[in-house]
């Protein structure tokens, strides 16, 4: 058994995983690793598999923001190898609100994560965008409640753990949805983040006591 195995089995259990995680990528981080997203999707996927029966939280989805991506057909094709995995949406500032969704097949297995790739986005427009839809839709500002906002932002998942990768600090993305999300900051660059790496993280989130702003 290799040195990597036995220190991954004797870093801690997982008993518990974050429902929806999102990834900070530089766009340098993409642009040299792409693969490296379908490595995590897959890891994700056999983490929930492996707390299976022990009736634990699983990981449902994940987000993965690029700050640019510099070559579209690289992108497309991770894109592709990764509904190979998991259902996947891409969304992109230029196409924003609207989805092009990834074409999806049945035999996922039932712990593969929903992905969400986004290309570009920034928060603050997002809200702006946000704002405008709601006024066409007849909101009145009396009328208008966190729920409400949150329900129609163009992503309105909220993450519960956010890894940023190589830099220590966030982008201008998804600041509404992550206000209570816990951070977690890897020097490390994607190409470098490895299964052990990423289970660390997970170690992390669980050993955390979470108090949503408290």
């Amino acid at each position: 058994m290799s040195n990597k195995r036995i220190q991954l089995r004797d870093m801690g259990k997982l008993h518990d995983l974050p429902s929806q995680i999102c990834f900070m990528l530089s766009s340098e981080d993409f642009n040299s690793s792409p693969k490296k997203i379908y490595d995590i999707v897959e890891w994700a996927t056999s983490f929930s598999a492996e707390l299976a029966d022990k009736n634990s939280e699983r990981i449902q989805g994940i987000i993965f923001h690029l700050h640019n991506v510099t070559d579209a057909n690289k992108a497309m094709s991770v894109l592709s190898r990764i509904t190979e995995l998991a259902p996947c949406t891409w969304y992109s500032a230029e196409e924003h609100p609207e989805q092009n969704e990834m074409k999806t097949d049945s035999s996922y297995s039932p712990y593969a994560p929903k992905v969400i790739i986004v290309a570009g986005m920034s928060g603050r427009q997002e809200i702006a965008d946000t704002l405008v839809l709601l006024a066409h839709k007849g909101i009145q500002p009396e009328e208008l409640t966190e729920e409400i906002l949150t329900k129609n932002l163009c992503i309105p998942n909220c993450p519960d753990f956010v890894i940023k990768t190589r830099e220590r600090h966030l982008v201008d993305f998804m600041i509404w949805q992550t206000a209570y999300s816990e951070l977690y900051f890897t020097q490390a660059p994607l190409h470098a983040f490895t299964r052990h790496e990423f289970k660390k993280a997970l170690l992390d989130y669980q050993s955390r006591i979470r108090k949503f702003g408290r």
